[in-house]
């Protein structure tokens, strides 16, 4: 995009304006036990045009990367779950433009 001042025509100016269309990118997701009853969840998102703004775990969100959660309970609950939401743990990433990717995490 070009302009020109109308008090000075000599004075053209332009700026560079990207539209993002594409959703932010999840990678590595990892799941680790930490303690009693203590998991923690963490996930690589990435978005190159207008950057991250944040990932949601289930009803836990982070808005800083490392993107990680502790999840809490015991195991064999947080394994049932899993299970009865078809075998996956789903995330949601959001970028700064509005677009999000929900993706199953298979661990």
């Amino acid at each position: 995009m070009e302009w020109t001042c109308d008090s000075n025509m000599s004075n053209i100016s332009s700026v560079e304006i990207k539209i993002d269309w594409a959703p932010p990118i999840l990678s590595n997701d990892n799941v680790k036990w930490i303690g009693l009853l203590k998991w923690q969840m963490s996930v690589n998102a990435s978005d190159e045009v207008s950057g991250v703004n944040r990932v949601e775990f289930g009803d836990q969100i982070d808005t800083e990367p490392p993107y990680q959660v502790i999840l809490r309970g015991c195991w064999w609950l947080y394994c049932l779950i899993i299970f009865f939401q078809g075998g996956y743990f789903y995330l949601n990433a959001w970028d700064n433009a509005g677009n999000y990717l929900q993706q199953p995490s298979s661990s």
